[in-house]
């Protein structure tokens, strides 16, 4: 060889180098899109699964119909890189406008569609829409690379094409990866959307510039036009033969039957996850990062052992899609051992508070949950277009094809997998029937040379596989499956007597199971504990493994998250509940005379699982004057001007993923609109999970959105109620009194646990006026928005932090009591010995409920000690 053509080698073998980092680049730049993407459309038009899929589907379809308008772009083209380089640029064009233009037409067109008519078909149409005039250019944009790539291969390497494609396949996997973690841990909470995804574009206009440039420098002969074979080495034997004379078509269908397989597993392990390990915004993106890890892996494994045996492409492809199929039946069969196995690992790893070690343990369970079976999965890939590839037939085309029917798979899967396969089967059987999927798919490949016996062989090892996945895998017991061993580490260990050490405690359980749904937004199960003698206790509503409501310890909140704004509020007529739960506040909001209230939840399993509290609700699916909507709270709320007048927003914890977006400044902001002139707004908010810091931001955007703020106490050391209102709380005691007197409402104020027996003790649970919430966020300036949700990831790593006493310190250093809403003179009138008796006996009941703290003395303070012999049954 010589020095001229070594040369010319090392400045080859350099630019494919190049060539390879910067579509690494390209799919991190794509996972970054896709994340931030997602996201805006659910904060406008919902974050149900219909919603969700719904645009994850454009954006899969516009990168099926971009693989095949790349590849025939890529035939046309004497300069396949510099078009590529073209392509990326405009893309980046394109999303570095997103933020400002998707934030316009989204508010708009939902705006529009929810003024036109709220039903779910036309929602869906106009979702559908929307997504297709704002994901689709830029998708079928990206959709054109790896085709556009192909061609350069094709044009500027004589010596295996296929392969080198493989390897651009596996990088570009491997880059987006990198973009799922590094979007989903770092850039949104740092960054927010509009920060991540103009990082990205500039990222992705450097890559396309730099290719542009590179497209221009080259000035290399087609190699087909020097006569190469692009499918083989030199030596190789012919290419493979896949389907023989009996299948024309089944490369199409092994390749789109292993897309649908991946995608609905994706979704299955989503939902494992979101169960063992919390539904926060770590647990999705470290099932997405693993996911994508492994399809990158195993592209990169096959694709290296491709190059050196290509003519084995057929056997190899059968090999991975049986033992594909394989590995997930064994996701199945670990399931009822994860619960354990995530407990051990906290002990191991010592996870505590610690929320660094905390996403190393998330790391490990979705590895070893998802990693073998997405290793296989990822070589079917580079197989396939291994294994169909002709002499004399353009690559671009064949990638483009290939490309695009697999996607086509993936969307059909990803669909299957959210509204068939778990709501029908269920966790276990659906993995069963993806794992049936690729089954169905080996049974396909023949490749070439293969004997009839063969075939005989390799259909019987088949349907022996298929039994024993149905017959050998252990389901996963329901009382299992939603332990939550994550979220409710302290259940599920074991501090030994003398303190020495902790252990793994037992998951058997003595409570008894009433129901159980997976549904598409979340697994819901109603559970009771039973105690040794027989008798029943405590009955919980589980969602995802996370306890979010019971028929004794929560009820202080769920009913006082009604009574408190209802009884505040001069005259409730149109009220509105964000959240069904147990159904408690709904019910209890229904007891006021002339009262509508419009339930609005968004998973319909958990319509259901109320009516196993229908003895603590007053059967609120039977009352009259209650309508229960199965929709997107925050959409509905977004979209209503002046209509209720008061909204009660009970959602799950901060951390978990869907429910942070109902904790943001943005969300106060515009669900203001939706209150009548004087209107009241109530949102809980947990005293668990969240540091003094995070309570002050929560409370700071809140005071944004309404001039007058009350914070109350629902539960000491649990729970907080905040109150918003556009005007002044208007305090009238004796108006408050009269109402309480209604026997419903009397009576559902003093059951115990509650235990609210006149207007005292009610006025006692209010700890916070607005000047006391003034001077305690006083210099917060960090906001938790839709655009950077900074809580739901601090509060993520925070679950296990002991935050509540310095929670409760943060309120008690500014708690001034509701004493300030009385609009009291500056001295007490010695000739008022009604409100003397009316504040002794308030100061008594902050005393019994608080003692010791600021609320009562504040009162005790100004009366100045005065007011002895005042009789009490004077008010």
């Amino acid at each position: 060889m010589s020095a001229e053509a070594e040369i010319a080698g090392n400045r080859s073998k350099l630019t494919r180098l190049l060539i390879a980092g910067l579509f690494t680049g390209s799919g991190a730049c794509a996972l970054v899109y896709q994340v931030a993407w997602v996201r805006m459309f659910a904060l406008e038009f919902g974050s149900t699964a219909l919603a969700v899929s719904s645009v994850v589907a454009v954006f899969m379809g516009g990168l099926a119909w971009g693989a095949v308008w790349g590849g025939r772009l890529g035939l046309r083209s004497g300069r396949p890189l510099t078009r590529y380089g073209w392509v990326e640029t405009g893309l980046a064009s394109y999303a570095a406008m997103s933020p400002w233009w998707f934030d316009f037409a989204l508010r708009g067109l939902s705006a529009g569609a929810i003024g036109m008519s709220e039903s779910f078909a036309w929602l869906a149409v106009v979702r559908l829409v929307a997504a297709a005039l704002l994901i689709l250019p830029p998708t079928i944009l990206m959709g054109a690379t790896l085709p556009l790539l192909a061609a350069w291969v094709e044009k500027s390497c004589g010596d295996l094409p296929v392969h080198r494609v493989g390897t651009l396949y596996a990088v570009n996997t491997m880059g987006a990866m990198a973009g799922a973690l590094i979007a989903g841990l770092l850039l949104l909470p740092t960054l927010g959307m509009k920060g991540s995804v103009l990082l990205a574009a500039g990222i992705n206009l450097g890559i396309g510039l730099t290719c542009v440039w590179l497209g221009g420098q080259s000035n290399v002969k087609s190699a087909m036009s020097r006569g190469l074979d692009l499918g083989m080495t030199p030596n190789a034997k012919p290419v493979v033969k896949l389907g023989g004379k009996r299948s024309t078509f089944t490369p199409s269908m092994v390749v789109a039957l292993a897309g649908a397989a991946a995608l609905a597993c994706q979704v299955l392990w989503t939902r494992v996850a979101s169960m063992m390990l919390g539904a926060s915004v770590y647990s999705f993106s470290m099932v997405l990062a693993t996911f994508l890890a492994g399809l990158g892996l195993g592209a990169a494994a096959v694709n290296h052992w491709l190059a050196w045996r290509p003519h084995r492409a057929g056997r190899l492809l059968w090999v991975l899609l049986l033992a594909s199929a394989v590995a997930i039946v064994a996701s199945s069969a670990i399931l009822p051992f994860l619960p354990q196995m995530v407990v051990q690992n906290y002990l191991r790893l010592g996870v505590g508070a610690d929320g660094t070690r905390a996403l190393l343990l998330q790391l490990s369970v979705a590895s070893a949950l998802l990693l073998p079976a997405t290793f296989l999965m990822g070589g079917i890939f580079p197989t396939v277009l291994a294994a169909m590839r002709s002499p004399g037939r353009a690559l671009s085309g064949e990638v483009g094809r290939l490309y695009a029917i697999n996607t086509i798979g993936c969307i059909l899967g990803s669909l299957a997998g959210g509204f068939v396969l778990l709501p029908l089967l269920g966790l276990r059987n659906g993995l069963l029937a993806a794992a049936g999927m690729m089954l169905a798919a080996a049974a396909m490949v023949d490749w070439h040379g293969q004997s009839a016996k063969v075939q005989r062989i390799n259909l019987v090892l088949i349907v022996m596989i298929a039994a024993g996945a149905v017959v050998l895998t252990p389901s996963l017991p329901p009382l299992l499956a939603t332990s939550g061993p994550q979220v409710n580490m302290p259940r599920h260990v074991t501090i030994d007597s003398d303190g020495s050490g902790i252990r793994p405690g037992s998951f058997d359980s003595m409570a008894k199971l009433l129901y159980y749904g997976d549904g598409l937004v979340a697994t819901v199960t109603v559970t009771e504990d039973v105690e040794a003698d027989g008798t029943t206790g405590n009955r919980l509503l589980i969602i995802d493994g996370k306890p979010d409501g019971s028929d004794f310890g929560d009820l202080p909140t769920q009913r006082l998250s009604a009574h408190l704004p209802m009884l505040l509020h001069p005259g409730p007529q149109d009220v509105c509940v964000i959240g069904m739960g147990t159904g408690c506040t709904a019910g209890s909001a229904a007891l006021h005379p002339g009262v509508r209230v419009r339930v609005v939840e968004i998973e319909r399993h958990m319509v259901e699982a109320a009516r196993w509290f229908s003895h603590v609700n007053h059967r609120v699916h039977d009352l009259d004057n209650v309508e229960i909507a199965v929709s997107d709270g925050r959409l509905h709320l977004l979209n209503r001007r002046r209509a209720y007048d008061v909204v009660i927003s009970e959602p799950s914890s901060v951390w978990t993923s869907g429910s942070s977006n109902l904790f943001t400044t943005d969300y106060f902001r515009r669900a203001s609109g939706a209150l009548k002139e004087g209107g009241i707004f109530a949102q809980w908010v947990p005293l668990y999970g969240l540091t003094p810091h995070d309570i002050q931001i929560l409370v700071s955007g809140f005071q944004d959105a309404f001039p007058e703020v009350l914070v109350a106490s629902t539960i000491v050391g649990a729970d907080l109620l905040l109150l918003g209102s556009g005007r002044s709380f208007h305090l009238d005691t004796d108006a408050i009194a009269r109402r309480m007197e209604d026997e419903a409402i009397a009576n559902d104020l003093r059951e115990r646990p509650v235990s609210v027996y006149d207007v005292h003790d009610l006025l006692s649970r209010i700890r916070l006026t607005t000047g006391d919430v003034a001077a305690m966020t006083q210099g917060i300036r960090e906001r938790h928005t839709d655009d950077r949700p900074i809580l739901a990831y601090r509060a993520a790593r925070n679950m296990h932090l002991p935050t509540r006493d310095a929670n409760e310190a943060l309120l008690a250093r500014y708690a001034g009591g509701v004493l300030p809403l009385f609009k009291l003179p500056l001295s007490p009138p010695e000739d008022d010995p009604r409100l003397w008796n009316s504040l002794w006996m308030l100061a008594s009941a902050y005393e019994t409920y608080l003692p010791g703290g600021r609320e009562a003395a504040a009162i005790r303070e100004w009366l100045g000690g005065g007011g002895q012999g005042i009789r009490l049954g004077d008010f």
